[in-house]
């Protein structure tokens, strides 16, 4: 039997810190429960703020307060993501580019922040107070951090380094407001704390930005597809210009990140999913690189892929057995029956849906089974070639292929056009074959 890849085989990691994991340094406590974060204000008393009344940071704090978290959340992953630039290049020639200040370990905190946010899940929770006690776990984290004085670190004692660990601690907040929104008393203190770090490194377009992003959530509008800086030039193009070259170089082990991060700058995410396994890949497989990481991640975009061509095909065979039959495909005085039906046709026809289904289900798992993707391919192609050879013998005899249909319960398929979902059906097949031995391999 073909096993799970160790790489994906292990539950998330426990929690590390204090009390019941708790980081210990913010003063907050985790519930460990689902939260609905839709429509849930921290309070009522500043109700009548608007976002035209944000001036500072305090008249921010009182719009946050009458706001649903789920935008507190959103907007203070904008704020990281904004100033990741700065980052990036610092670890062009930083002291440490493999360890916990990598630019890896800066990109497990930009995803898990944003993965964390979207999937208010125990177990998500639970990763992102993991990732942020193994990123930050050097970093003095409290609310000095965010003072107008240098980043209190445990690191290089370099002035030319100070703007990047303003970066990192806007993403660590993020992080945190994301798996420990549940202080109603520090959630906007945390959104402040990260924009008052983003903004020691472009105070103007930090915060024109933050505004901007307060008045579209008030007029009701997502920010789904808003770009970062919109209609305000990104003052930090050089620094992204230089992690561009560098990240987009052959065989470089951050092509999926600069992928990634370009479609955060405008505003939309790759896929949710997939930005949610990634994050819940487990702490020990991210201690071993960028790429061994790059190549986990491309196991998960090819599982996502396939799951994609399921759907596709599981579709394009639906409309084509619904489809209307044409007078061809009936009798000479065009009775509602279908002409032919050839039974171990049709059982192949209600396998490979069958089989469809059962490829999706699998594919949708964090950790699908190898054998059982073995088992899935193998019976698409089994099917394929089974339908191939009667469509074919149809072919030469005199009735024609178009005067044949292959029919089952949700509808029928006419031989010629059977026929050509055999390629497809046995490309599909290959390909999940191939697939189950490679995430063997991973």
């Amino acid at each position: 039997m073909l096993g799970t890849p160790k790489a994906f085989r292990a539950a998330p990691d426990p929690p590390q810190g204090g009390r019941d994991g708790a980081h210990t340094g913010s003063g907050a406590s985790l519930c460990w429960v689902k939260l609905s974060l839709a429509n849930v204000p921290v309070s009522a008393n500043h109700a009548g703020m608007k976002a035209s009344d944000i001036k500072d940071e305090d008249s921010l704090r009182l719009w946050l307060d009458a706001r649903p978290l789920a935008e507190t959340i959103t907007i203070s992953q904008r704020v990281a993501l904004r100033v990741a630039p700065v980052w990036f290049a610092a670890m062009e020639t930083a002291w440490d580019n493999e360890g916990k200040f990598s630019n890896l370990a800066h990109l497990r905190l930009l995803i898990t922040a944003v993965a964390t946010g979207a999937n208010q899940t125990q177990t998500m929770i639970r990763v992102g107070q993991v990732v942020f006690n193994t990123a930050i776990s050097r970093l003095a984290f409290s609310s000095r951090i965010a003072n107008p004085v240098k980043v209190p670190i445990s690191g290089p004692d370099q002035s030319d380094l100070e703007p990047a660990w303003a970066a990192r601690a806007a993403a660590g907040y993020a992080l945190k407001l994301a798996f420990d929104p549940t202080s109603a008393i520090l959630r906007s203190s945390d959104l402040v704390f990260a924009a008052r770090a983003a903004s020691r490194l472009n105070f103007k377009g930090v915060w024109e930005r933050i505004k901007l992003d307060c008045a579209k959530m008030e007029e009701g509008q997502a920010l789904d597809g808003v770009p970062l800086w919109g209609s305000i030039s990104n003052p930090f193009q050089v620094e992204m210009k230089r992690t561009r070259t560098r990240w987009a170089q052959p065989n470089s082990p951050y092509t999926f990140w600069l992928r990634w991060y370009e479609a955060a700058l405008e505003g939309r995410s790759l896929n949710p999913e997939l930005e949610r396994d990634i994050a819940l890949i487990p702490n020990a497989e991210w201690e071993k690189g960028a790429a061994h990481i790059a190549g986990l991640i491309a196991l998960i975009e090819e599982r996502f892929d396939l799951k994609a061509q399921v759907q596709a095909l599981r579709q394009q065979l639906t409309f084509a057995q619904t489809a209307p039959a044409d007078a061809a495909h009936r009798g000479h005085n065009q009775p509602p029956e279908l002409i032919d039906s050839a039974p171990e046709v049709q059982r192949q026809i209600t396998i490979i849906f069958d089989t469809l289904d059962d490829a999706e289900k699998e594919l949708s798992k964090f950790a699908p089974s190898p054998s059982r993707l073995k088992v899935i391919g193998e019976a698409l192609l089994n099917s394929a070639a089974i339908i191939a050879r009667y469509c074919g013998g149809i072919a030469n005899k005199a009735v024609g292929a178009a005067a044949v249909a292959f029919g089952t319960a949700g509808g029928a398929l006419a031989a010629a056009k059977l026929i050509q979902f055999v390629t497809p059906v046995k490309t599909l097949g290959q390909s999940i074959t191939d697939f189950a031995l490679k995430w063997l391999g991973g």
